[in-house]
């Protein structure tokens, strides 16, 4: 998991990522592109940051891949960073010096398309770093949060996941999210203990309730990892060699 610390017409931004190459973190298109479609200046990775604490260093994106037809309302809402060098092999300050890896390459998390069908009423847990925390405790805007100390931390929470025929291509969870959270990974847990990863977090939305057609209290989306978008990522994966 990582943070991302962006930079976009000179102001700074955060949001989350997931290794899932040597070189290649999978995220938000947002977090990456503003709405008119301006690329940030510039994206900082930094794997498993807990505060102040970098066990793996930090990274610099240098390329990026989206789809052309990217719409900030959340159709296609997803990218590729790739990073200045081979994060996989980077060992950790402490912790036995222990390698930093990939989503995918260790044999306790994989990388396919799962059907709604299979996944549907699953408990589904996403991860990122949220900016309403500052060095792991609640953010007070009065008192406010040096640079460097707001979403410096890891957060998950988990969740049944939803599919509606109205949003085709998207996951819908109450798992509980903020700001900061966009582009982190969200993933199923097996019972033999493996992880899958299964979507990207976007945001939240609202809905229509399909019985009084009234607008639901928003609920949070994340771009699910069907068949489709994993074939586009691969095809990104390769680009990005």
């Amino acid at each position: 998991m990582c943070s991302l610390d962006v930079i976009r017409n000179g102001k700074p931004y955060s949001g989350s990522g997931v290794l899932i190459g040597p070189r290649q973190v999978l995220t938000a298109a947002h977090v990456i592109y503003d709405k008119r479609g301006k690329r940030s200046d510039s994206i900082c990775v930094t794997p498993a940051r807990n505060r102040s604490y970098r066990p793996f260093g930090q990274f610099k994106g240098v390329a990026y891949s989206t789809r052309r037809d990217y719409r900030p309302d959340g159709e296609f809402d997803l990218a590729m960073i790739t990073l200045d060098r081979d994060a996989s092999k980077v060992r950790a300050k402490g912790h036995g010096g222990v390698r930093l890896g990939y989503w995918g390459e260790a044999h306790q998390t994989d990388l396919r398309p799962l059907k709604p069908l299979f996944l549907k009423d699953k408990c589904v847990t996403v991860c990122g770093y949220p900016i309403d925390k500052c060095d792991g405790k609640r953010h007070d805007p009065i008192k406010g949060c040096s640079k460097g100390r707001l979403g410096n931390t890891m957060w998950a929470h988990r969740e049944q996941a939803r599919f509606t025929d109205e949003r085709p291509g998207f996951m819908h969870y109450a798992a509980d999210t903020w700001g900061g959270q966009s582009g982190g990974p969200v993933w199923i847990t097996r019972t033999d203990g493996r992880r899958s990863l299964v979507g990207v977090h976007i945001g939240s939305e609202q809905l229509e309730d399909e019985t009084t057609g009234k607008r639901t209290p928003p609920i949070n989306i994340g771009v699910h990892l069907n068949e489709e978008n994993f074939a586009l990522v691969q095809s990104w994966f390769w680009l990005g060699r």
